[in-house]
């Protein structure tokens, strides 16, 4: 199958006897894998990605790792892979090991694919949970270069100017991720978030109303979705309607009461609504069971309320 598509796709260039870039050609070319059976368990793996909980990162990593055991030049499964752990250290599992493999699998990848923008996104997440703000940079404006279609570079490098406190330029990337994947409710999430670090009220109001939209339509069709559940809920506790947050966070808490991730969206939940403790001990149980993002911690405004609690500074400390 990907043999016939790359000969039609030659066949038509040479009818039309265009002259191409090698950048073009790349781009008429299969050159992720020729193995079919490698390529679903890619995509797999890639599913995987979305739910954001320990044990789908753990999923996904052993559909790449199945898909390199059959093609072991699969630059994508390398970058799944720097992808999955990447993610694993911000959300689930604080450990350097995981910044190590993160990093070996999404270098692997460039070499394999230095002109795989896929590939530049995933060394670029690696470099940022590594510290490395200036390599993050680089590399995620490489991969816009080599594709400015792909979401994941606009959304991580959002991410990591959020994490800088350099809230303006995020809000840049966040606003371009939703040009390209406009249907994305994570995005819009993260520009309301920047407005309200900037202090600027109506622009936040604006941004928390349209990005509910998004999530309503979103858990309209996947209700389930532990993700859009809890960042549902503070969406709407910031807008003030507490009842339906409620019930979305503890839905969400409902089915995933371990998780990081979700321990510490929940925690953001009732620190808005003003029950410190109960937001302290979610945050507590976040940072025991794994969460590790301190520059995410230091930066998010909705665990303002807790800033000059004695147990949040010293939480603070724990985090590494």
């Amino acid at each position: 199958m990907f043999q016939i598509e790359d000969d039609i796709a030659k066949s038509i260039v040479d009818a039309l006897q265009m002259t191409l870039t090698p950048k073009e050609r790349r781009a008429i070319q299969v050159v992720s894998t020729s193995d079919a059976k490698a390529y679903d368990y890619y995509l797999r793996g890639r599913s995987y990605m979305y739910t954001m909980t320990r044990r789908d990162y753990e999923c996904a990593i052993r559909m790449f790792e199945q898909a390199i055991l059959l093609d072991d030049k699969y630059a994508l499964a390398y970058a799944g892979i720097g992808d999955a752990y990447s993610h694993l250290y911000r959300y689930a599992e604080a450990t350097r090991e995981n910044v190590r493999k993160a990093v070996e699998a999404s270098e692997q990848a460039v070499a394999l694919d230095p002109d795989s923008a896929e590939a530049r996104a995933s060394h670029g997440l690696a470099m940022f949970i590594s510290d490395d703000y200036g390599a993050a940079e680089r590399e995620f404006s490489r991969a816009i270069e080599l594709n400015p279609n792909l979401w994941e570079p606009y959304y991580y490098f959002g991410l990591a100017w959020s994490s800088k406190g350099e809230f303006e330029k995020a809000i840049e990337m966040y606003k371009k991720a939703m040009e390209v994947n406009p249907a994305d409710y994570q995005a819009p999430i993260f520009i309301a978030q920047s407005y309200a670090s900037l202090g600027r009220k109506h622009d936040e109001m604006k941004a928390r109303l349209a990005s509910l939209e998004q999530i309503q339509r979103h858990l309209e069709m996947n209700p389930h979705d532990t993700r859009a559940l809890y960042v549902g809920a503070n969406q709407f506790a910031n807008v003030g309607e507490f009842e339906k947050a409620q019930e979305l966070a503890e839905r969400a808490l409902g089915r995933d009461q371990e998780e990081p991730v979700v321990l510490y969206n929940v925690a953001c939940f009732y620190a808005m609504k003003g029950n410190t403790d109960r937001a302290m001990e979610l945050l507590d149980r976040a940072v025991e069971n794994g969460w590790g993002d301190k520059a995410w911690l230091e930066t998010d405004p909705d665990l303002d309320s807790l800033r000059e609690d004695p147990r949040f500074q010293a939480l603070m400390g724990r985090v590494h």
